[in-house]
């Protein structure tokens, strides 16, 4: 167990030199710092008023612009190329790296974005050790360890102590914490927890228990996760029980909210059990194929779809984008993401048109005044 809050720096610390400076990108800090970042990005990135008032902040943070850019270009098309590039110019300079002239423009950037991402998330890093007070000597290999006095951590509020510590306690797969909860991050879905999960599988399948329930991910924004379900925790009734057969003592599935119990938003007390229905979308025979098909459902924002039914379709007054999905549909807020867009083209259209009209009611005046001069 960590005793104090130094202990628990220092054993990041010793994580993160542990890895040559080239392999700096699989150190722990550099997973959370990414997650956190990301998912910041994720929500400035779907709009381009969002992405050019965050570029204009004093305080704004190199990496999550040009990743908040890059989402708005390829994934929101919201962003033209030329909009990106020229924050990513701004954030480079105006030489681009030789390596990526002679690539097409759209692979160029696509390559130099996850170089860019890396080197800028690499310094945030290093800087959140600087802050701490840890150097390293560069002659010895990996680095020695020297501890200064800490300074005031920059990183803008995203480093939630509690948080990191639970996260590194999984990292690390240590007990350092009094808990035996275990989670799981998209950062660490490597090939190692993905087989670890898949060994599991072919064991409870060996035993033949159709009683299992076991989560091997939840996905903490939406609820929805990937479990190991066995045969008899099925209603008879049920669709996935009807495409069981016999051998399928247990499946892995991907299960996401459905509904709260209506009774329990009329009567509740301190001991009343909440009821929650959670939904299986989809069943597998393969650990892997799971998790990609998860992971590509999570990217498309597919498990908000019944949050709005439960909040009415209302969203709060000044709610932070970021939540919008828990109260508006996927649907709906597609259409008034299109509306700003045609509202913002509709603006400039009239206002191009002012502009013609201002032109042509000064070329008059001018034409007026030489006839006037003759």
């Amino acid at each position: 167990m960590i005793k104090n809050r130094d202990e628990f720096f220092g054993m990041l610390w010793e994580d993160y030199i542990s890895f040559d400076e080239k392999e700096r990108d699989k150190c722990f800090v550099y997973g959370y710092l990414k997650q956190k970042k990301d998912s910041r990005a994720e929500v400035i990135g779907r709009s381009r008023d969002a992405v050019i008032e965050y570029s204009g902040q004093k305080k704004r943070d190199k990496y999550i612009l040009l990743k908040s850019a890059y989402l708005a270009m390829e994934r929101y098309e919201v962003m033209t190329e030329e909009d990106y590039v020229g924050i990513l110019k701004e954030l480079i300079g105006n030489s681009v790296p030789k390596k990526y002239r002679e690539l097409c423009r759209r692979e160029a950037v696509a390559q130099a974005e996850e170089a860019l991402e890396r080197r800028f998330l690499i310094g945030c890093v290093s800087d959140f050790f600087y802050n701490l007070g840890y150097r390293t000597n560069r002659n010895i290999e990996h680095g020695q360890s020297v501890k200064l006095p800490s300074k005031h951590l920059k990183e803008d509020g995203y480093n939630d102590e509690f948080e990191m510590l639970y996260r590194f306690s999984v990292y690390s797969n240590d007990d350092m914490t009094d808990t035996t909860e275990k989670s799981v991050t998209f950062g660490s879905l490597d090939d190692e927890y993905i087989q670890k999960c898949s060994k599991l599988y072919d064991t409870l399948l060996k035993e033949r228990n159709s009683m299992a329930f076991v989560p091997l991910y939840i996905d903490s924004e939406t609820g929805a996760g990937v479990y190991i379900i066995g045969r008899d925790k099925f209603d008879e009734d049920t669709l996935c029980y009807e495409k069981t057969s016999r051998t399928d003592v247990c499946l892995v599935c991907i299960a996401y909210f459905y509904a709260v119990d209506a009774i329990t938003k009329i009567k509740s007390s301190p001991t009343d059990d909440l009821s929650v229905t959670m939904m299986i979308r989809e069943t597998f025979k393969s650990v892997k194929k799971a998790f990609d098909c998860f992971k590509a459902s999570v990217s498309e924002k597919d498990f908000y779809e019944n949050y709005p039914d439960e909040n009415d379709e209302r969203l709060p007054q000044n709610t932070d984008e970021q939540f919008q999905l828990y109260f508006i549909s996927k649907k709906k807020a597609e259409d008034i993401r299109k509306k700003a867009i045609r509202q913002d083209m509709d603006k400039k259209e009239r206002f191009a048109v002012q502009k013609l009209e201002e032109e042509e009611r000064l070329r008059q005046r001018l034409i007026q005044s030489q006839k006037r001069a003759l």
